[in-house]
């Protein structure tokens, strides 16, 4: 990451300014259009459907890419350096890169929607930055947390009534995943990778996760939750996109050879997070029914 971060310093000062004036404007009215950045693909969807008309939104970690081994490009920083405001999704990587860019971008906001990192997060981060966020994993996977991070754009930015609209949709999608997962209060379900904590807490289920803080079960683990995931009646087993495929198929063989046992996608950093939000409500709903 510092490799990144100094050959971008050293590309501003060797006049990446030049390609600023080649930029297409974004907006003719330059007070209402705004350039945002957010660190993953669910937050750019949220945002896109309350900026104002000629404001752009983009990325910053890639589709496909894992946080926890992330760096980002000189370009990337070079573009950077035009943006007005940066909305952070509460993930670890941001507690390295974001406190730098805040000290050498002073025309970006940093939004941050969970609070900034703590000093000592930020020492803890330095000395293993492969490991999660374990305060707020994946907080922008509850209809919760998805209107607390629009109540801070909107505290900052002074929003119109296409954040009031957008706040609306998440109470209903509130309503509905609540609705569908109400019968199975307390139950668990079974996930490779921890992403689901928070939406289990909001709405009373419980998650039994088999990765531990990026890293790949041992033994005993493994064979806990093999133990629980067959006691339990259930034959799913959620897993994400961004999930070593062969490496599951190898830690899960003994169980996929049971009849009717399966893995089922479900993206954690989909862009159309309310759509994934409740796809996996009712493939969890699914699951949870047809072990009665």
């Amino acid at each position: 990451m510092r490799v990144a971060f100094f050959l971008f310093l050293m590309l501003l000062s060797c006049g990446v300014a030049v390609a600023q004036k080649k930029e297409t404007p974004i907006s003719s009215n330059a007070q209402t259009a705004l350039r945002v950045w957010v660190s993953i693909p669910p937050l750019a969807g949220l945002l896109r459907a309350v900026l104002p008309v000629g404001s752009s939104v983009d990325v910053f970690l890639p589709a496909g890419q894992s946080p926890e081994v992330f760096e980002p490009t000189p370009r990337t920083m070079s573009r950077l350096s035009r943006a007005t405001h940066f909305v952070a999704s509460g993930l670890a990587f941001e507690k390295v890169w974001l406190p730098r860019m805040e000290k050498n971008f002073p025309q970006m906001k940093v939004i941050w929607p969970f609070g900034p990192p703590k000093a000592k997060d930020h020492e803890a981060h330095h000395k293993n930055h492969h490991h999660e966020d374990h305060d707020h994993p994946h907080p922008w996977l509850t209809p919760k947390n998805l209107r607390r991070i629009l109540d801070a754009v909107q505290q900052e930015m002074k929003l119109g009534e296409a954040v009031s609209r957008e706040k609306e949709r998440l109470e209903q999608l509130s309503r509905r995943v609540a609705e569908l997962l109400k019968p199975h209060q307390g139950k668990k379900f079974y996930t490779y990778h921890p992403a689901w904590q928070e939406f289990a807490a909001q709405f009373g289920l419980v998650q039994v996760a088999l990765e531990d803080r990026g890293h790949s079960p041992g033994p005993q683990a493994l064979a806990s939750f093999l133990n629980g995931f067959s006691s339990s009646g259930s034959k799913r087993i959620f897993i994400q996109p961004q999930d070593n495929r062969q490496n599951l198929d190898r830690l899960f063989s003994q169980l996929l050879q049971k009849k009717g046992v399966d893995f089922i996608v479900v993206d954690p950093l989909a862009e159309d997070i309310q759509a994934e939000l409740l796809k996996f409500s009712q493939l969890l709903r699914a699951d949870l029914d047809n072990r009665l």
